[in-house]
């Protein structure tokens, strides 16, 4: 929208509401930025004014349609001095995006005490709101304008630019260093009908003299707004646009091309939301994604090592006997390939845990090489499929297609992490947000099994996260986690497969995982206690039971 363009809108401005008296003001937020609404006594009287430089600063009407705002601090200033008045004119007095509302007589010596707010909202939006031109004060109280000493507009003689222009980018120059307030639109319309690019340099002079002219000559008898886009942005002229992307809306009155414009702009400024959510989820979700796909590529080349670890965990078992405490490699005889071999050990571990080690990075490996392979082929496919959407979405021109892109990504994210069950079932909330990560297993009878996975964290399992009637799973003379199982019913006896495999787990998760036998002892947890002064993980415990079993996860 231009300065010319509130020129035209004002007269209707007028019609519509001149004589009709103020009820009330209210601040309301839009879309696309803050306004004022100015509630007329008229049925379908309220004027809206924008309050920022990048919106129209033209007043419109919204048919039947009740305002929706507050009392912001500045609306009951303006209120206090304007309830009851009856407005006399909306004008424009000079090309410089202002809009004047004259209202009847009796504000004259109220301007100062208007002055701060006024002259607030007139820094960010060029807006004057309520001031009679009144007690020699030009235009009722508005700064000088920068640069005055140019032509407006319509009052700029084509002749005064240089004989010679070179281009268009000269031209351009040229001409916004003559004129004050050149309006965007007018800009591009000017340059595309003198066609200068195409013109001898002997002729640019005259063709952007003769395009000015006709111009200003269709504003002056124009009687039509015309809302448009040129280069993806919104128009709002006077002038009919021949640099339009798609054939302009036409309108007879300007408060309703003001309307047309206000909608429009606000679908804008949603969907630029929207977009902007969109591609920061998009973008968020291809970093985490490429930043997992290097983690199971790393995972996949480890996993084409198993041969190699399962080889040299055998070697290691032949050597047994040979392997000193302590050192970080050994160098032993290949009897599968012949010569020698070096295979790094962990000092800090025995040589049977080194053993163990590589013989689980083995069985890891060739587990998972076909499930990882599988893995990062699905996760490249989801960040080309993010990437497309990031492409599509410098393309989106409404709200459906914005839609539709959340869509898109939305099947692509990864699911929110829930809370889980066990945790939902805690009562205090502090005890819910505790920061334990206990183990879980799903065990026969579907009951869940929690495990620790440290001293202090089997202290808030056993005392802060289990209930009186759950049962308290322990490997019998050996240190090991706190294993609870959770019992939704307490009357309800727990199937001794259910208690077989609660057990092993406990005995899985002790010092005794390697023997073949290991005694667990279980009891309700509210017969568990801890003697004050004892260090975090050590309880003692009564009217325990004892099951032997074989140590072990259920299902592996």
């Amino acid at each position: 929208m231009n300065a010319l363009f509130i020129r035209k809108a004002a007269p209707a401005i007028t019609a519509a509401l001149a004589g009709k008296r103020l009820r009330y003001v209210l601040e309301a937020a839009r879309p696309s930025g803050p306004v004022f609404l100015f509630r007329m006594e008229a049925p379908a009287g309220t004027l809206l004014v924008s309050l920022r430089p990048n919106l129209p600063c033209v007043a419109r009407l919204e048919e039947g349609k009740s305002p929706e705002g507050k009392e912001s601090a500045a609306a009951a200033k303006l209120a206090r001095l304007l309830e009851g008045q009856a407005l006399v004119r909306a004008y424009a007095p000079a090309v410089d995006r202002t809009l004047f509302l004259e209202w009847e007589s009796g504000l004259a010596t109220r301007i100062d005490l208007m002055r701060r707010p006024i002259l607030r909202v007139l820094d960010a939006s060029s807006v004057l709101l309520a001031l009679p031109e009144s007690e020699g004060k030009s235009g009722g109280g508005l700064p000088k304008t920068q640069g005055a000493d140019r032509p407006d507009v319509l009052h700029f003689d084509p002749e005064a630019l240089p004989a010679m222009i070179d281009d268009e980018e000269s031209a351009q120059a040229a001409i916004l260093g003559r004129v004050l307030f050149l309006p965007g639109d007018w800009a591009e319309e000017w340059f595309a009908r003198a066609r200068i690019a195409e013109a001898a340099p002997e002729n640019r002079r005259p063709a952007l003299v003769r395009a000015w002219r006709d111009l200003v000559d269709e504003h002056e008898r124009s009687n039509r707004s015309y809302l448009y886009r040129s280069g993806g942005k919104l128009h709002l002229s006077t002038i009919a646009p021949r640099t339009a992307d798609d054939s302009p809306e036409t309108f007879a009155d300007p408060i309703d091309a003001t309307g047309a414009w206000w909608r429009m702009r606000d679908e804008e400024v949603l969907i630029e939301d929207s977009v902007r959510e969109i591609r920061s989820n998009a973008a968020r979700e291809q970093k985490r994604l490429r930043r997992l796909l290097e983690k199971q590529q790393a995972e996949l080349r480890d996993a084409e090592r198993a041969p190699i670890h399962r080889k040299q965990a055998e070697i290691l078992s032949i050597h047994f006997g040979e392997i000193e405490k302590g050192v970080s490699e050994v160098v032993l005889p290949d009897p599968y390939e012949g010569g020698a071999i070096t295979i790094a050990l962990d000092p800090a571990k025995s040589a049977r845990e080194n053993i163990e080690r590589l013989f689980r990075r083995a069985k890891k490996g060739e587990r998972g090489a076909e499930i990882v392979g599988g893995r990062i082929a699905e996760n490249e496919r989801r960040v080309a499929s993010l990437e497309s959407i990031l492409a599509d979405l410098d393309g989106v021109r409404s709200e459906k297609e914005a839609e539709d892109l959340r869509a898109r990504v939305g099947s692509l994210l990864r699911p929110e992490k829930r809370e889980a069950p066990w945790r939902e079932k805690i009562k205090k909330p502090k005890e819910r947000s505790l920061p334990v990560r206990p183990r879980e297993y799903t065990i026969a009878g579907g009951y869940t099994v929690l495990v620790g996975r440290d001293n202090k964290e089997n202290d808030l399992l056993t005392f802060k996260i289990a209930r009186p009637r759950d049962l308290w799973f322990h490997a019998a003379q050996a240190a090991g986690s706190h294993v609870v199982l959770l019992r939704d019913d307490p009357k309800k006896p727990v199937p001794r497969e259910a208690l077989l495999e609660a057990a092993a787990i406990a005995a899985r998760h002790s010092k005794a995982k390697h023997a073949a036998k290991v005694p667990v002892i279980y009891t309700e947890r509210r017969h568990v206690r801890k003697p004050k002064g004892w260090p975090p993980g050590k309880v003692t415990c009564a009217r325990e039971k004892t099951l032997f079993v074989d140590p072990g996860i259920p299902g592996e």
